[in-house]
């Protein structure tokens, strides 16, 4: 079979009955891929089969590039999947694009990323609502609280260790190790202040020249990689 049509610089042009038959067959489909390292298959399987069946999940695959794909059975199940993310796996997020036959299939650099965070020894006059949206807003952006974090909030009794909430954090910042929190007295006599300790469940590899997520400072692309020079050749 040859090629009907010629493209300056392709060798070859698939026919467009060609594509539209893979684009059927991949309606409501989404790829994604873990930002770092990426998970083994089974990992990914067996976390989108137990949470997105609930969206009409029917189908997933992965290729040799780590790319996983998700296809689902209706255009509303895949975006409504979608609208109540962002989802992590193993506290890794995973970058989900709705898949289209002309999208390049790339992981693109990322300088925002939701992490599950701790933050220990959390004042008891800071156990609310208001006051852990204030120490969170310190590390990134507060999305939300874990339910039992949330369950303390509302009463501020309970038995925890620390308070735990999901954050989009910036790559153009450090990620915080600790944040001071300052409690007013009641008489209104001054402060008291109490260093918050931050700990988070998955910490990304982040790379201060890019300002981006997915590679350190050692590893940036921009940098100049130095070699270690060797013996010097024997003649």
């Amino acid at each position: 079979m040859e090629s009907a049509e010629k493209v300056d610089g392709a060798d070859v042009v698939i026919p467009l009955s060609s594509v539209q038959q893979v684009t059927d067959r991949y309606a409501n489909t989404l790829f994604g891929y873990f930002l770092g390292k990426r998970l083994a298959f089974p990992v990914g399987d067996y976390f989108a089969k137990n949470n997105w069946a609930k969206y009409g999940l029917s189908r997933l695959m992965m290729n040799a590039n780590g790319f996983f794909f998700f296809k689902f059975t209706s255009k509303e199940g895949m975006n409504q999947m979608l609208e109540d993310g962002p989802w992590l796996i193993r506290s890794v997020p995973i970058i989900l694009k709705e898949w289209s036959p002309s999208i390049k299939m790339e992981k693109e650099d990322i300088n925002v990323v939701p992490v599950w965070v701790k933050m220990h020894d959390v004042p008891l006059a800071a156990f609310t609502d208001d006051g852990l949206s204030l120490v969170a807003s310190m590390i990134g952006t507060p999305k939300l609280l874990d339910t039992y974090t949330a369950s303390m909030c509302a009463e501020s009794w309970g038995r925890s260790s620390y308070a735990r909430s999901l954050i989009e954090v910036q790559a153009g910042a450090e990620l915080k190790k600790s944040v001071i929190v300052a409690i007013p007295s009641m008489d209104g006599s001054g402060y008291s202040k109490v260093e918050v300790k931050i700990e988070y469940d998955w910490e990304p590899l982040r790379c201060s020249s890019c300002c981006v997520f997915g590679h350190d400072d050692s590893s940036c692309p921009k940098n100049p990689q130095v070699t270690p020079s060797g013996d010097a050749e024997k003649k």
